[in-house]
């Protein structure tokens, strides 16, 4: 009886192995709608706020671009526009795409796009390689020059990150 009791026991302890490992593995293949590549940039406080996160990119299957913010400090009611521009986030670069605005109550945006302002295809590749900023704006009113958040990305993930305004700021791209 003793010897029926331990043969059960391990059948029932290889058969949990067995589901364990099938579990973890599908686990790690089933991406969904994404490729599994992804990069984070972090997005520094602008000048005289305190707005701090990062934007996630990841590639999906279908060659476009999932954008992925995550905001801190923001306050509810606010709605902060977030945009993608040519150049370090030191430089006052030419703005490219307007991505979906940051919302104040949950200090988050996403955003899934393939193209720029202009049309021109953007894919992840396109991403890695461009020489950019993203700039989280205060608001699009009065204040639209004022930048509460940003970094670099692309190329300059690791260039100056001191925020400036945004002088050029237009909605007509």
């Amino acid at each position: 009886m003793l010897q029926l009791k331990f043969r059960f026991f391990k059948y029932l302890l290889s058969a949990g192995l067995v589901l364990a490992v099938v579990s973890c593995d599908e686990d790690s293949q089933d991406l969904g709608d994404f490729t599994g590549n992804e990069i984070t940039y972090q997005l520094f406080a602008g000048s005289g706020y305190n707005n701090e996160g990062y934007i996630t990119f990841k590639e999906r299957k279908d060659k476009s671009i999932q954008a992925e913010v995550t905001l801190s400090n923001t306050q509810a009611g606010g709605i902060h526009p977030l945009h993608l521009h040519r150049e370090p986030i030191a430089a006052d670069g030419d703005l490219v795409a307007l991505l979906n605005p940051v919302d104040g109550k949950t200090g988050k945006s996403l955003t899934i796009f393939n193209v720029l302002g202009d049309e021109t295809a953007f894919t992840y590749t396109d991403l890695l390689n461009f020489n950019g900023s993203i700039k989280v704006h205060l608001d699009d009113g009065l204040n639209k020059d004022e930048v509460l958040s940003g970094g670099n990305v692309g190329i300059n993930k690791m260039s100056d990150t001191n925020v400036v305004s945004c002088s050029d700021f237009s909605t007509d791209l």
